[in-house]
């Protein structure tokens, strides 16, 4: 009986060694992925010259970008996920709703656009099949997403990506320019330059845009912690300026975010690590055990009493 439980420890043992290793090399891979169901504001903010068409004139205007993503859970798969995206540009002090927007109509309210896109989990890259997700933007189902969107890969390297910018409606090459601490979490810093590019602007006039972005991304995760965008617009014809500002996460925003991307840490060192050790350490000391008592009901056998000796018979008389 008590060989069969050691034999027991150790084979479980062995077994949970074995575990350890298949989460650490074959289930953490698999389960590590961009999540579906996500839900974020961020806030970004800088002063402006913006072309006013109630002054029909260029003012000085300091703007508020809110920017919300929605994860779409139900349209999502074990390989792809789904976002909407509303982003809603207002004058500072402009009267909002909970969304950060305003109604067209307010004097306040400067533009507002929406974004559907679906992109792989693992590589964060736009899927070519995006159709059968509906994405869109602004409605338009013809204009085709590429690249990233609004996560880097999990496992960010130090090398460049293609990053879309939604104002241009293509993907530009953002190179990795560096690794910094933002609230002693390490990111890394990509920066992309849009050349100068036809647009519509408000959907309907020529007018033309170029632009420079940053963000600066957790590489584990592939969580943006922040993001700055200088955007310059113009119109064709005379080449008057729309829009001509930088906008940069605000610091709650940028506190938020790295918060985020810490929880999300977490949870990857969960899986990548400290369950295959558990596992392993666990079943080594049941491997240990089981070889510690073998020894202990040896032990006994080895220093017992010598066997007596058979005493001669007694000879007859």
């Amino acid at each position: 009986m008590a060989r069969r439980s050691r034999i027991a420890l150790v084979a479980a043992g062995i077994l949970l060694v074995v575990a350890g290793a298949l989460v650490k090399w074959v289930a953490a891979p698999a389960l590590v992925k961009v999540p579906l169901d996500v839900k974020s504001t961020t806030v970004a903010q800088g002063d402006s010259r913006l072309f006013v068409l109630a002054q029909q004139a260029v003012q000085p205007v300091h703007v508020v970008a809110t920017r919300t993503v929605l994860g779409d859970r139900s349209a999502g798969t074990g390989s792809v996920a789904v976002y909407d995206e509303t982003l809603c540009l207002v004058a500072q002090g402009t009267k909002t709703d909970g969304s950060g927007c305003a109604s067209s109509a307010d004097p306040g309210f400067i533009d507002k656009t929406t974004d559907r896109v679906a992109f792989d989990r693992k590589s964060a890259m736009a899927v070519v099949d995006a159709s059968k997700y509906e994405a869109a933007i602004n409605g338009d189902m013809s204009i085709a997403h590429d690249g990233l969107d609004y996560t880097f890969p999990i496992g960010t390297g130090k090398k460049t990506y293609p990053l879309y910018d939604t104002i241009a409606g293509k993907a530009f090459p953002a190179t990795y320019e560096g690794a910094e601490k933002i609230h002693g979490l390490t990111v890394y810093r990509f920066e992309q330059q849009i050349p100068s590019t036809p647009i519509k602007i408000r959907g309907l006039l020529p007018g033309t845009y170029r632009g420079a972005t940053t963000v600066w991304v957790e590489p584990a995760t592939g969580v943006i912690v922040k993001g700055a965008q200088k955007i310059l617009q113009t119109f064709t014809s005379n080449a008057a300026t729309v829009f001509d500002g930088t906008l940069t996460f605000t610091d709650p925003t940028v506190a938020e975010r790295v918060h985020y991307a810490k929880s999300q840490l977490t949870k990857i060192h969960l899986i990548r690590t400290w369950m295959p050790l558990g596992l392993a350490g666990l079943g080594l000391l049941l491997v240990v055990a089981g070889f510690v008592l073998r020894r202990r009901r040896a032990a006994p056998a080895a220093d017992g009493p010598p066997i007596e000796q058979i005493q001669p018979e007694s000879s007859q008389t």
